[in-house]
């Protein structure tokens, strides 16, 4: 199958690793036909009509190194400006680099470090950590609540301006909802199944999250990263047609809030300024910095096995070693009959196919 498309790669179906015989050819919707290690899970995301990579350590590490190359910096920087969900994504992905997508381990200051785990959280909100995925990806990490809070499309811009990073990808929506959640929470909320808001209540949560003000600070925050290239010892504002990149998440299904709800509005927000999405990769998406990466495809059938609570689908670990990894993934696969971890998994891997896109051809 041709390489899939940037963005493409989220549109398909999950099927069981048990049917691989109705799937003969499920190995022709993997770069080169090579797996990895996805069939250490119950379920294989098969994009609809092309190919992805499934990165390890190895692969990782030589695009990032190309992904350098092409782009004459002196190192990648990403920054990650979101809550839990973006945090699980970077640490699966961490996962990815550590050698096992299942077992990590994986021990640092942005999943947490130590058997009480302190993983970035509410108590640093807009104060970053740092981590080296190898020599020369530096991931910064700041966890944040909404763009009604602290001025947060003002950090944005000033971290754009001032570390000129490769690329920044924001998420918000837990913690717009969270007030409504909490109320309601010894109710039965079924927010998957409805098409739209619930009600009147989160209809007015959606409206606030693309109201004149968050759509004033996208705009800029668009201007912003097209006024500068990634930081290089060379570059000094934009060069070579190149600009920050603003990669923005939409929320996967969960029990808490409506992901379509809460992205529907915002993403209509998006699309004006001429962002680029799977269906709309023509020459007018480089009208806007930003880039919209459909997390809600990738989890509508799965996330209910995949999350312990209703939102969260990358597992807490109390430990870090690789024995009690396996120790933990047997019991929770014993009790769910689904290994966890697997939406986690994919979710790091899309992200990775669709950062580092530019050179996968090498």
């Amino acid at each position: 199958l041709k390489p899939c498309g940037k963005y493409e790669d989220v549109v398909g179906k999950w099927v069981n690793v048990s049917d691989r015989a109705k799937y003969p050819d499920w190995s022709n919707h993997f770069h080169g036909h090579v797996l990895g290690q996805a069939t250490a899970f119950d379920m294989l995301w098969l994009p609809n009509n092309c190919s992805y990579r499934r990165f390890d350590n190895t692969t990782l590490l030589k695009a990032v190194d190309s992904l350098i190359a092409q782009t004459q910096l002196d190192e990648l920087h990403t920054v990650f400006f979101g809550d839990s969900a973006l945090r699980g994504i970077f640490c699966a992905l961490y996962r990815i680099y550590a050698g096992s997508e299942t077992e990590g381990p994986c021990t640092n200051d942005i999943c947490g470090f130590d058997d009480k785990r302190r993983e970035i959280s509410i108590p640093r909100i807009h104060r970053p950590r740092f981590v080296m995925v190898g020599p020369r990806w530096k991931v910064t990490f700041y966890y944040v609540k909404s763009f009604h809070v602290k001025q947060l499309p003002k950090l944005v811009a000033d971290v754009i301006a001032t570390d000129r990073p490769y690329a920044v990808i924001i998420n918000t929506g837990a913690w717009d909802f969270y007030e409504y959640n909490k109320r309601h929470r010894n109710e039965t909320l079924r927010f998957p199944l409805s098409p739209r808001c619930l009600n009147n209540e989160t209809q007015a949560i959606a409206d606030l999250r693309a109201d004149t003000f968050v759509a004033d600070s996208i705009r800029h925050l668009s201007n912003v990263a097209q006024s500068w290239s990634p930081s290089s010892n060379s570059s000094h504002g934009v060069a070579e047609g190149r600009h920050v990149r603003l990669i923005y998440r939409n929320n996967h299904f969960n029990r808490r809030y409506g992901a379509l709800c809460a992205d529907e509005q915002f993403e209509v927000l998006l699309r004006s300024l001429g962002t680029c999405y799977p269906s709309r990769m023509d020459k007018s998406c480089n009208s806007s910095a930003w880039e919209l990466w459909n997390n809600r495809n990738l989890s509508e059938s799965v996330w209910e096995q995949q999350s312990y609570d209703g939102f969260h689908f990358d597992w807490p670990i109390l430990t870090y070693s690789q024995e009690d990894h396996r120790r933990v993934n047997r019991q929770l696969k014993h009790l769910l009959g689904q290994h966890p971890g697997m939406l986690a998994i994919q979710l790091a891997q899309s992200f990775l196919n669709n950062l580092f896109f530019s050179v996968l051809s090498d």
